[in-house]
């Protein structure tokens, strides 16, 4: 198997004056078996866009979408003139995926799930053709369970707590929610689906929760996760200009792996910027009626993001995420069930 050396992916890679920063793309796969989600270099298959010499690896092409709502995120990861024995081997024996890419000297893991399904054919013209469905915590998602009892006192953060001892692959992230060490007066028995017991956890505190890469994050709808906000200018990898609709503000960028839903964007050259949303705003106001109205913008630039998407090909010119934000004060677009009012304040679950 072909191994690779892989580097964190450096805070000021997309800064002005930062050199080189986009300057060849990287795409490593990483499919393996266990089923939960511990996949590595000595129990996988290692596949690369390029070779340890330098020489082209076999080319890859990626969709993934990624929401900051519990439904699984998804990837569908196509790999070309992929060998008959290692078809055989992903179709029949491995279980988990690893997307990591970016920027040679700069590769981040951006995709971790469960395969769904494989699907493995040709086409006129081309190699043959690898298909892979995953969802990021799939498995844990539709199928863990819990039973357990917590007595008078207990909090939506023991509960949480609790949660991942019944989860096989997922591993648990930031926790922050508005009431998540409030005490209940009384014992309760916890039974049924992990994700339905989140789900109650999540509106007590208001908050919006998912599973990103293996590990399960709760958001307050008001709130982004910590650090610090990633700049979107020209010179850091912004395509076109924003839009605006109903349901936020769409941004188009290079391929940043470090995009992903509930954190912050901060769109530079914002005078600019708010002219081009002004008039899309104007153009949308007569396509749109009643309360669905043009999300407002942010005076400073600075927005949450709650959807991704991320598509790209190793051997072609796509190679890039589209980002719906909002302002960090607004609301995120709901949908039924989900929770949309504020909560300025919010605990942490350490």
């Amino acid at each position: 198997m072909t191994t690779a050396t892989t580097t964190q992916w450096g805070p000021n890679l997309y800064v002005s004056g930062n050199t080189g920063p986009k300057m060849g793309r990287v795409l490593q796969l990483l499919v393996g078996h266990d089923g939960d989600g511990n996949v590595r270099y000595d129990n996988g298959l290692l596949i690369s866009n390029v070779q340890p010499d330098g020489s082209p690896g076999l080319r890859m092409t990626f969709e993934i979408t990624k929401t900051i709502y519990r439904t699984p995120n998804q990837a569908l990861i196509k790999i070309y003139g992929l060998s008959q024995e290692h078809e055989k081997t992903i179709g029949r024996e491995y279980n988990d995926v690893i997307l990591q890419g970016g920027y040679q000297g700069q590769v981040r893991v951006f995709f971790r799930g469960n395969i769904r399904f494989t699907h493995f054919y040709g086409e006129a013209g081309v190699d043959r053709i690898a298909e892979i469905n995953a969802g990021d915590g799939d498995k844990d998602f539709r199928n863990a369970l819990v039973n357990f009892t917590l007595e008078a006192g207990h909090t939506d953060g023991d509960v949480i707590h609790r949660l991942f001892t019944s989860m096989r692959a997922t591993t648990e992230g930031r926790i922050a929610g508005k009431n998540l060490k409030t005490r209940f007066a009384r014992g309760r028995t916890y039974s049924g689906l992990v994700r339905d017991v989140m789900d109650q956890a999540a509106r007590n505190s208001d908050a919006h929760w998912s599973i990103q890469n293996g590990a399960m994050i709760m958001v307050p709808v008001d709130s982004v996760l910590p650090g610090e906000a990633i700049v979107v200018s020209s010179e850091t990898g912004l395509l076109g200009t924003p839009e605006v609709n109903n349901k936020g503000i769409k941004i188009r960028t290079l391929l940043d792996p470090r995009i992903v839903p509930a954190r912050k964007l901060w769109l530079q050259n914002n005078e600019i910027k708010q002219k081009h949303l002004a008039k899309a705003i104007e153009g949308q106001k007569h396509k749109l009626h009643g309360p669905q109205k043009p999300v407002r913008t942010d005076p400073d630039g600075v927005y949450k993001t709650y959807a991704v998407k991320m598509a790209g090909d190793t051997r072609g010119p796509n190679w890039e995420c589209e980002s719906m934000c909002v302002a960090l004060d607004s609301p995120i677009p709901s949908i039924k069930g989900l929770p949309i009012s504020s909560t300025p304040d919010d605990d942490v679950l350490l």
